[in-house]
């Protein structure tokens, strides 16, 4: 699993939602545990502070009554004995009492080790300041010990966060692995029921396979609609071919009728061949032929044998240039078609003085198959459309000398079921390279 999150996916976003609300509740908490200690502390302190007030009205009530002059010796000589307690005394804003350590600015400068408090009383403001250091200190080093909790706490949130993260998200995650799965060629599997259900991903799995059902109901009626319509097409077409050949046999049709017919002939054979592609498109999609033990050396053998007298004909020469010793699991004929097509659309657009030729490797595992030409090129810009089916990368071309474009389809499908891979090279005016790559059989 990778170490970040990214914020644009549903794991990502809980995982920020999840770790600011931890957070959240951790300053909070810090902030809450502040507050009740400092209101503690300053009760405290403030009720010390009122004790002192009390006993220095006490004190100046008592001695008040023995005139001005009495009430400052008796402040000098008494009020200066209370160790860790500054007091001050003033009468319209003038001192009359100022205990030892208090700067000239006042108790004011010293709130940041005392608690001031002061009071009005008979004329007379009195100020007092209790030792706060202690307490204050003790605030401080809460505070640095809440900081460094916090900053650990916050990696404990993030880590915790994306942990509820992975598992809120799980189900969704293995609901896309199971997805990314399933394609045209296993339309009939269905997403698993997770053992722990979640009724939010349990609503998107039944969905999802509700949706594959509807899917492969389209897929198998397209299949089965292009096998029958194929089927159907078969016999009036034999007819038509037998009608056109019965009537130029005859010898009554006149030479601009008969080339009429002959054109027909030609196109009615284009229409077979088109069909019978589609037929077997449709049987490789619908039947999977079994699997055997077929060593490709032997095919490529075969087929280049079989193609070399149309390659003659043509002026075209025909060869292999390295042949290994290729065992495979796969349907022969399948395979046969695979080199049959490759080896026919290179003759078909290589001209008279050209070259084909085949090569078969072994490399890491896999079975290599060249097919090389020395025709006219595939643009760039065609080379990723070609085994489309219907496609021709050359639109002048009519069915009669391009084909219908079934037949680089019919290669990839047949090596995409065989767990392969096909891909073409091509410079344009001198020539393209198709490639097969099909794993070796263990065996």
């Amino acid at each position: 699993m990778r170490m970040y999150l990214r914020l644009s996916s549903l794991r990502g976003t809980v995982a920020l939602n999840a770790f600011l609300f931890e957070a959240a509740l951790l300053l909070l908490s810090f902030t809450a545990i502040d507050l009740l200690l400092w209101r503690s502390l300053r009760s405290e302190l403030r009720g010390t502070a009122a004790q002192e007030l009390q006993w220095l009205e006490d004190f100046m009530a008592d001695h008040e009554v023995g005139g001005r002059d009495f009430l400052l010796e008796e402040m000098t000589e008494h009020l200066g004995s209370r160790t860790g307690v500054l007091m001050e005394v003033l009468e319209n804003d003038r001192i009359l009492f100022r205990s030892r350590g208090i700067s000239p600015a006042g108790l004011s400068e010293l709130a940041g080790e005392y608690w001031v408090e002061d009071r009005v009383f008979r004329g007379f403001t009195l100020e007092v300041g209790v030792p706060a250091a202690s307490q204050l200190a003790a605030r401080r080093d809460l505070r640095a010990v809440m900081a460094v909790s916090g900053a650990f706490g916050l990696l404990v949130a993030a880590l915790l966060a994306r942990s509820l993260a992975a598992k809120a998200t799980a189900p969704l995650a293995a609901i896309g692995d199971a997805a990314e799965r399933i394609h045209d060629k296993n339309l009939s599997e269905r997403l698993p029921k997770p053992e722990r259900v979640y009724q939010e991903a349990e609503r998107v799995r039944t969905s999802f396979n509700q949706m594959l059902d509807r899917l492969e109901g389209a897929v198998l009626g397209l299949r089965q609609f292009t096998a029958d319509a194929s089927h159907e097409l078969r016999t009036p077409l034999a007819v038509l071919k037998l009608q056109a050949q019965s009537a130029l046999s005859s010898g009554a049709l006149d030479p601009q009728a008969a080339a009429l017919v002959r054109s027909q002939l030609e196109e009615i054979d284009a229409l077979k061949l088109m069909v019978e592609d589609l037929l077997t498109l449709s049987r490789i999609e619908s039947e999977p032929a079994p699997r055997s033990l077929v060593d490709l050396a032997d095919v490529v053998v075969e087929m280049v044998e079989q193609f070399r007298p149309i390659a003659e004909s043509k002026g075209i020469d025909l060869d292999v240039m390295d042949l290994a010793a290729a065992p495979v699991e796969g349907e022969r004929s399948e395979l046969r078609r695979v080199l049959a097509n490759l080896l026919d659309n290179a003759l078909k657009y290589t001209d008279r003085g050209g070259r084909v030729s085949v090569a078969l490797e072994r490399n890491d595992g896999s079975v290599r198959l060249w097919v090389r030409d020395t025709g006219a090129g595939i643009p760039a810009s065609e080379t990723e459309r070609i085994f489309e089916r219907f496609y021709r990368a050359d639109p002048s071309r009519d069915r009669r000398s391009g084909g219908a474009g079934l037949g680089l389809a019919i290669v990839a499908r047949i090596v995409d079921i065989h767990r392969g891979r096909v891909s073409v090279e091509s410079d344009p005016g001198k020539g393209s390279s198709f490639l097969v790559q099909l794993p070796l059989s263990r065996a």
